[in-house]
């Protein structure tokens, strides 16, 4: 008896270790594997006042008072939810107001407001101790208009006419740009990069740039990094639409992967409201992955800092904010591709505008079903490479309700997921004799009919995951057990009872 109840308590403790293990695994990784967490550090977290100098908390425009050790305090908050790398905005030094990064000033410098060299080096040690990569946006074309190179008369060819304009982050209409065809930007650009990663022993960049800069620059950035640090990784981020043709001229010349800028305005259309069927959404993956160099490279979100809120949209459209997104997040993070998630989704926050949302963080005190939901999400990914790695096929649709499949190698992994105003049902005859469709999600079993099909059926606005195992039936080992157990617990109730009425007696 006292062996079984044991076996009860500590049966669960195996499965949570198996899992801390994957994860760990995962991490150590390629980046493909990764889940990111992206942080806008001013807007995040206030770890101390002793920086809070330039703050002004009445001034939507102003320092709010995030730092780097409002961020190492918020460590295992950030990992709880299974993300393995945390994405920083610009950490280096600003002009007055410029708490997105852009506005930079002294760009081998941290931005004072956000703590020091020291704070950035144990975030990065602390980040590592728990198995997590951190890379922070390098805007490698952006300066403030007081840089002290705009008013170097030897530095006049440094930058580049001023007649961008950027819509969607009107911060960016008040720069100078670098001109990276220069090759005396080149080089300060390069020293910067090896720069921080020598100072803080960070795991790579994502770079902010135009689609200007020369394809030999980002090998040359590449192959100076790479020496320093083998895998240390280059993500592109460009503003505005880039061709494929331009993202894969980059790819070629050793950046890891880039940001996929028509991925928001799709998925957003699709998982903001019910009844869009998430089958055009895989239509258009196939078709980029007939020019994309690399789709597992992609690198993907449903909101950023640069975009309205995943949130707001639906609330536009009279949803609820959590079925939303788990709707979303299914298939983010199981569609090819590298999933960013912006800091507050978890909760899931609103700003009340359609304008990129630059509210504080709040931390903590999210959906309890939202945040179990986001780390099984997380399991799920980790513990099988079919979905970072695997070949997508469109299975079938039903409605609002499409079904894909992954696979890599010897593994299959099924992703169905039903936008629809009812219940959906899909049905397979491709699952291999004595098999059957387990769900990781809704813990749904589809086994074999009699016409020989598999029907997944699925609620309205649900998803689930499922993976090809052996059909064994009901599993009379198990029932037995968890009888023994309860019957066990029943004697133990009634042995309580009994002594309780004799003492009384």
């Amino acid at each position: 008896m006292n062996k079984v109840l044991i076996y009860t308590l500590i049966l669960p403790l195996f499965f949570i270790n198996a899992v801390q293990i994957s994860a760990e695994d995962a991490q150590k990784g390629a980046w493909e594997e990764e889940v990111v967490y992206y942080v806008l550090v001013d807007r995040f977290v206030n770890g101390t006042s002793s920086n809070d100098q330039v703050v002004d908390i009445d001034d939507p425009k102003a320092f709010r008072g995030g730092d780097i050790q409002g961020i190492i305090d918020n460590l295992d908050y950030i990992k709880g939810y299974g993300f393995t790398t945390i994405n920083l905005s610009p950490i280096m030094k600003n002009a007055k107001k410029g708490y997105h990064g852009y506005w930079i000033t002294d760009f081998r410098k941290m931005e004072p407001s956000f703590g020091t060299m020291d704070d950035m080096k144990e975030l990065v040690k602390e980040a590592h101790d728990r198995n997590m990569k951190v890379i922070i946006d390098f805007p490698i074309q952006f300066t403030a208009t007081t840089h002290p190179w705009t008013k170097d008369q030897n530095k006049k060819e440094w930058y580049k006419p001023n007649n961008y304009q950027f819509p969607n982050q009107p911060w960016l209409n008040e720069v100078s740009l670098l001109d990276l065809k220069n090759k005396d930007v080149q080089q300060e650009i390069l020293k910067t990069a090896l720069f921080w990663l020598e100072n803080t022993n960070i795991d790579g960049y994502r770079l902010k740039m135009l689609e200007d800069v020369p394809p030999t620059f980002l090998s040359s950035l590449s192959s100076n990094l790479s020496k320093e640090k083998s895998d240390f990784i280059l993500v592109g981020d460009m503003n505005g639409d880039v061709s494929d043709d331009t993202i894969n001229t980059y790819l070629d010349q050793g950046t890891d992967s880039f940001v996929d800028p028509s991925f928001v305005e799709a998925s957003t259309d699709v998982f903001s409201t019910f009844g869009e069927s998430p089958k055009q959404l895989y239509q258009r993956f196939l078709n980029k992955e007939a020019t994309y160099k690399d789709v597992t490279s992609r690198v993907i979100f449903l909101d950023s800092q640069e975009t309205t809120r995943f949130t707001r949209k639906v609330i536009l459209n009279k949803q609820n904010p959590i079925t939303r997104w788990k709707l979303g997040l299914t298939y983010l993070y199981t569609t090819p591709g590298i999933p960013v998630v912006y800091q507050g989704s978890e909760i899931p926050m609103d700003n009340g505008k359609d304008v990129p949302d630059h509210q504080t963080s709040r931390v903590g005190g999210g959906d309890e079903d939202l945040k179990t939901y986001i780390e099984q999400l997380a399991s799920i990914r980790i513990k099988f490479p079919a979905l970072t790695k695997g070949d997508l096929t469109f299975v079938d649709d039903n409605g609002a309700m499409t079904l894909i499949k992954r696979t890599y190698e010897d593994q299959t992994v099924y992703v169905a997921i039903n936008n629809d105003v009812s219940t959906k049902t899909i049905a397979i005859d491709e699952v291999p004799d004595g098999m059957q469709l387990t769900g990781l999600i809704q813990d749904n079993i589809v086994r074999k009919q009699k016409d020989g099909s598999y029907k997944i059926a699925l609620d309205r606005e649900t998803a689930d995951i499922f993976i090809v195992e052996e059909d064994t039936g009901i599993n009379w080992l198990v029932v037995s057990f968890i009888g023994v157990v309860f019957g066990g617990f029943v004697l133990f109730i009634i042995a309580l009872e009994r002594k309780a009425k004799k003492n009384n007696n």
